[in-house]
């Protein structure tokens, strides 16, 4: 019996020790940078979620560490479901029958959150399932992605080979259809925020692969003149935009001067203003923010920047910034040394997708642009937001580690057949 459970002590340690020899084998091909910065801002959300929300949780004799217990739970069904998608093969990426599929399967959705769903924040674009929220537009935030890089190899294919050839494919106006009414849904709803960081993504992704420099840059510029003669034209009617009582036309009207309805629709803009103010460079103490205490409703989603600019001040904010431009440079280095094109679209998709966020969220807290309602990433609480940002980030690393892994394929390839001549 003895020497019965000796073996069997010696068999379970070999099993273990190749299950370490597998795991760390592919381990190594990791981006641990990016596995690193992503945990750094996690763990930095997390504390400035519980900062901002403790108060209003105090006040309503509720536990203050609900909403943090929400969002590890938000990150952990991330993670398992960015693992499941991590063994998919990356064939069914760039199968139109499957990318079709998907975005007919979100069509479905996204019809039946229109007719069913929840209205919040102005938007009817919620499901609510066994106490579980659920945004079904986030899913065709990184389905997008996929479908444009797929859709970008096959346009650029085709006009390589002929621009006739391009105009009788019919699979991408089909693919192509689908996603536009995904994005009309959306609008519906409406829910403009997330239409704009879509749409806006998709479009630097075409230009960043398809179209040159020069036409680019005059792109920007445009974009840019455009921008400018916007907020010209609303400066000298955001009274009239304001009274309009069009949710869309008041965002408008109050990023240009929130002050005219500093009661109502700018409240929370000029609250936003206030909670910088009072950071100024160090932060008035951690906890200590005035705005969290009902000034700024839902401060831990949107608005956290401002919880966190006014509690720990500008030196802080800028290192939270340096942070986040390190993970978009890591991210398109990566992309632009993928060795596969379909590869290096998808990383720097999802690069887009993180950095035009990020930058929608600052921004409109800041009054540069309306105020979307959108969250900052992997910082403001929020599950389905939280948990596409999550899955945005493994789909990063998955095609990251297979260019790792097939770079190291070849260069023992090499090795062997240096060693065999």
């Amino acid at each position: 019996m003895k020497e019965f459970l000796k073996n069997q002590q010696t068999v379970r340690i070999q099993w273990m020790n190749r299950l370490h020899q597998k795991v760390s084998k592919h381990l190594i091909f990791l981006d641990k940078k990016i596995i690193l910065l992503t945990l750094a801002l996690i763990v930095f959300g997390l504390i400035h979620i519980f900062s901002a929300s403790m108060y209003v949780a105090s006040a309503n004799a509720t536990n203050p560490i609900t909403v943090v217990i929400k969002q590890t739970l938000s990150i952990m069904i991330g993670i398992i479901l960015g693992m499941g998608i991590f063994i998919i093969p990356t064939k069914y990426f760039k199968n139109f029958r499957v990318l079709l599929a998907a975005n007919i399967g979100v069509f479905l959705i996204l019809l039946f959150t229109l007719i069913k769903g929840t209205i919040s924040g102005g938007a009817k674009s919620w499901i609510y399932l066994m106490g579980f929220s659920f945004q079904p537009s986030e899913l065709f935030k990184l389905l997008s992605i996929v479908s444009m890089s797929w859709a970008i190899g096959r346009v650029y294919r085709e006009i390589i080979l002929s621009k006739e050839s391009f105009k009788k494919n019919k699979i991408i106006w089909i693919l192509g259809s689908v996603m536009l009414l995904n994005l009309i849904l959306i609008g519906l709803q409406p829910d403009f925020g997330m239409l704009l960081i879509i749409m806006a993504s998709c479009a630097l992704l075409w230009c960043v692969h398809i179209l040159s420099k020069k036409v680019n840059m005059v792109i920007y510029f445009l974009v840019i003149l455009g921008l400018s003669l916007v907020h010209m034209i609303a400066s000298q009617v955001a009274p009239a935009l304001i009274a309009s009582k069009s949710h869309i036309l008041e965002r408008i009207g109050i990023f240009v001067n929130p002050f005219i309805d500093k009661s109502n629709v700018g409240y929370q803009l000029i609250n936003g203003y206030v909670a910088f103010s009072r950071g100024g460079w160090t932060g008035v103490g951690m906890g200590n923010g005035l705005m969290k205490q009902g000034r700024l409703p839902e401060i831990q989603n949107d608005f956290i920047i401002a919880n966190i600019a006014e509690e720990n001040g500008f030196i802080v904010v800028f290192i939270l910034f340096i942070l986040y431009w390190t993970l978009f440079y890591i991210i398109f280095k990566r992309a632009a040394g993928s060795r596969d094109d379909f590869r290096a679209r998808v990383i720097s998709g999802m690069g887009i997708i993180l950095f035009v966020q990020t930058t929608v969220n600052v921004a409109g807290v800041m009054g540069i642009i309306p105020m979307t309602g959108v969250t900052l990433p992997l910082i403001s609480a929020g599950g389905s937001s939280m948990i596409t940002t999550v899955l945005c980030i493994m789909i990063i690393l998955k095609f990251v580690y297979e260019d790792r892994l097939e770079e190291f394929k070849l260069k023992s390839e090499k090795v062997d057949y240096g060693e065999n001549q």
